[in-house]
């Protein structure tokens, strides 16, 4: 007769599953993890919503941020998205196993490597138009386009923003300093 140890109870009952594209990883000892979505569905007839409660700590898993994850599904389900409060909010109610797909298709093109197949791919860097992607598993490096899909051009923008942001932030010190 076998003991049950905690940690074989904390697996049997854990809310954590591989993090893996299209392709179903089952090994339980896989070491990059995340979160199993959760949903509340709220409202009837055209009022009908889908919160998704969780998801910033899926996206802090995936290296991401919520409202790129948030775009995507939007994309994706074909409906219209929020990020309200820490909580993405869709249009319609959105079934799990569909929720699942879609959340494994963003993770299959824009967090596994080309290359080694791990999520070892934390930032984007921009090129022109594009996004340039590297591994820091096998140091493979990758560039997207819009062609490749359509959040493309959203995370372009918003590194755009971002490093507009951080140059307005480097002329004020600038100017402090001349002062």
């Amino acid at each position: 007769m076998s003991m049950i140890t905690t940690h074989d109870l904390n697996m049997m009952f854990s809310t954590k599953v591989n993090i893996c594209g299209l392709k179903d990883i089952v090994d339980p000892n896989y070491r990059y993890k995340r979160d199993l979505e959760i949903l509340k569905y709220e409202g009837k007839g055209n009022g009908k919503k889908t919160r998704f409660v969780n998801i910033n700590e899926i996206s802090l898993q995936l290296h991401r941020t919520p409202d790129e994850l948030t775009k995507f599904l939007g994309i994706d389900l074909s409906t219209s998205t929020n990020y309200v409060d820490n909580v993405a909010i869709l249009n319609g109610h959105i079934r799990q196993d569909d929720m699942e797909k879609s959340l494994r298709k963003y993770i299959e093109i824009f967090v596994l490597c080309k290359e080694c197949g791990l999520p070892e791919i934390p930032k984007y860097k921009l090129d022109g138009k594009k996004i340039k992607t590297k591994c820091l598993g096998c140091g493979a490096r990758n560039k997207m386009d819009s062609d490749d899909h359509r959040l493309v051009s959203y995370i372009v923008s918003k590194l755009k923003q971002q490093k507009g942001d951080k140059d307005k932030k480097k002329k004020k010190k600038k100017e402090k300093e001349q002062a």
